[in-house]
This record gives structure tokens, sequence and C-alpha cells, in this order.
């Protein structure tokens, strides 16, 4: 460790030892948690369970990772990721209370990510000369593109205000 992360890390335990240490048994009791899960295994027939598996676990290393930033000094930095984490409690919510809707909108953005790939590979042709890049339909690309397009005015809509 470089020795102003040692110096850092020593001055952010003198003064904040119990809550780093509240932090600490909170992030442990949700790794607990998923260790000893007693209850029913993922529905396969459920997506949206999948989903939460997903955005929890995402939330859990984000939450490990703000906790170690702000142990070294980089509480600022640690910030930061409070608004992923507040994005990731709202997409949680939403796809409780909608689940049919989420995975259809999880399959949309995995089809228009994929679209999205291949643009970016084609535009390299040399890169990957023997890749066979898949064609999409166009009506297809223009739908996803319209809702990918109307989602992301929607979110910046509400994050100005």
């Amino acid at each position: 460790m470089h020795p102003y992360l040692e110096e850092a890390r020593d001055q952010v335990a003198e003064q904040y030892r119990p809550q780093l240490a509240a932090c600490d048994r909170l992030r442990d009791h949700a790794i607990a948690l998923l260790e000893n899960w007693k209850g029913r295994p993922l529905d396969p027939e459920k997506h949206e369970e999948a989903i939460l598996a997903a955005i929890f676990a995402r939330s859990l290393n984000t939450y490990w990772a703000a906790i170690e930033l702000a142990r070294v000094g980089f509480g600022e930095q640690a910030a930061m990721l409070n608004r992923s984490l507040f994005e990731d409690m709202v997409d949680a919510h939403w796809v409780s209370t909608e689940p049919a809707l989420a995975v259809e909108r999880y399959e949309q953005h995995h089809a228009h990510s994929k679209m999205l790939l291949a643009d970016a590979v084609t535009a390299y042709p040399d890169y990957f000369p023997s890749l066979k890049i898949p064609e999409f339909p166009a009506e297809e690309r223009k739908a996803l593109d319209g809702l990918c397009l109307r989602v992301c005015r929607e979110r910046v809509r509400f994050d100005c205000n």
C-alpha cells in the first residue's frame, strides 16, 4: 500500500472507527444473508427475481467499494457512489412493482446493446476480420433506438427537476 494511503487509513480509522465498524457490520450482515440463504430457490420462470438478484449483487459490491474508498481517505469519491446505490434502490423497487415490464425492458435493453456493439465492431473491420457480425431488422432497430431515447429523455428530465 502506498505510504500516503497508509497514513490516510490510520487517520480515518482513528477519527471514524465506530462509523466504519457499523458499515462493516452492515456489509457482513448482507453477505451472511446470501451465504446462509435457506429460502426458496430462484424460480426460472420469474425472470424478475434474477434481475433483483443482479441488482442486489451489484449494490453490495458498490457499497463495499464505497466503504473501502472512505477507509483510505477518498470520502468524496465514496459519496459519488451513493447515486448508483440510490438508483439501484429505485430500480429494485420498480422491478418489484412492475415485474413484467421490467423483464420486457431488460430484454429490449439487451437487444439494443447487441446492436450498438455490432455497430462498434463494424466500425473497425481490421480488428475483427473473421467475425460474422449479426444484422438486425431496421424496424426493430428504429423502435429500440426510439424507446431508449425516450427513456433517456425521461431520466434527464427527472434528474434535472
